[in-house]
Order: structure tokens, then sequence, then C-alpha cells
């Protein structure tokens, strides 16, 4: 069951019955949202004019619409994997939520056709791939990797050696991977793979975040 859900900074996310964990934190989706992809992920990249980016769990779609919204002077290619998309009409019931002049370009994402690359703008191409992240088949090379699945706690199989082997090895040099997880585990295990880790002053609510190069 999934059930829309207010949080501390007014904004909404989603409760998953199934895996007993919000899609967001508690103390601010957008918050959250804006504060470890945005602001230490893309606008780390503001040098880049054109930018591809690997977004792992397209979740309620926020990360993406947060993303266009500031691809104003940048040209974007962005890759989103979800194994489980949301049913139409949890979308729907997320738009209301959302302040009324982002709802036409929420719905443009959402009415994106999966497994095809489709323009939101003139500069704005989202590729949704429904896939495993075991089986996602990536295409091209990442500046900029959003890890926002589930938590490792609650979705181990979606944090593993072989799926961030696989995304490393299609990562160009110098691009960021971010994350609002800070476990000690999966930093080390960045770290093996040859990612440069850094550990960040997490969003409202959380210590700590991360940050890995890789050089």
């Amino acid at each position: 069951m999934i059930k829309i859900t207010k949080t501390n900074d007014g904004s909404y996310t989603l409760y998953s019955s199934h895996h007993d964990e919000l899609y967001h934190s508690k103390h601010g989706a957008r918050t959250e949202s804006e504060y470890v992809f945005i602001k230490n992920g893309l606008k780390k990249c503001h040098h880049y004019k054109e930018i591809s980016i690997l977004e792992l769990g397209f979740g309620t779609g926020l990360n993406s619409l947060l993303t266009y919204l500031e691809s104003k002077h940048q040209t974007i290619l962005y890759t989103s994997i979800e194994a489980y998309p949301l049913p139409n009409t949890t979308h729907n019931q997320y738009l209301e939520t959302l302040p009324k002049k982002e709802q036409n370009s929420y719905q443009s994402i959402i009415k994106a056709p999966w497994n095809k690359h489709h323009d939101i703008s003139t500069n704005f191409t989202l590729h949704k791939q429904k896939s495993l992240f075991q089986t996602m088949k990536l295409t091209t090379t990442y500046d900029l990797v959003y890890a926002d699945a589930f938590s490792p706690r609650k979705q181990p199989e979606c944090w593993t050696t072989d799926i961030y082997k696989k995304i490393y090895n299609h990562m160009n040099p110098n691009a960021i991977l971010i994350t609002y997880c800070s476990q000690g585990l999966f930093k080390r295990m960045l770290s093996k793979l040859g990612l440069t880790v850094q550990t960040l002053p997490g969003p409202p609510g959380k210590r700590e975040m991360t940050l890995a190069t890789k050089r």
C-alpha cells in the first residue's frame, strides 16, 4: 500500500507499507531532495554545458522535476531506473500536492514513455528505464549519479558491489555520485571500487550523507 504523507517542511512524500519506509525524509521531502541532489549534486556540476545524469530510483519523480527546473543553463540527459513504477493514480494524487506553477512540468515527466528517450524540453531529455538495478542497461557514461533507492536496511539488494561496480564503470572521470546514505559499509565499498569518498553534513534530521568522486 502507498499513502501520501505530509512532511515537516509542508511538502509531501509517499509511505510504502511494503518497505515500511517513506520515500523521503519526514523532516522535509523537498528540502531533502533539494539539499542532497541539487545543492550537493547538480550545482557542483554547474560548469558542464552538457551533463548526463543517472538516477537510481525514479520514485515520485521529485528529483527529476527539481533537476528539470534547474536545467535552464545546461543540456541534460537524465536516465532514471525504476523497477516498480507507481500507478498513475498515485502520481496524480502527488501532482495535486505540488505548487501550481510546477504541475505542468511534472505531468510531462510522468507522462513520458518508459524505455524511450523523450524530450521534455529542448535541453532536457528524459529516459525512464523500467528495470531492476541488477539488470539495468547503461548505454552511455555519466557525469552525475543520484543514488536514491530505499535505504540499505530496507532494500539491501539495491546497494551491492556488483551494482555499483557497473555504475563505476559507466562514470566519466571526475563524475560525482551523491546519496543521502551514509552507511559505513556502503562508503567502504565505494572506496574499494576506486571512488574518493567524502562524508558531508546531511539534510535536516540526518547527521551525514555521502559524496563520491571518480578521479
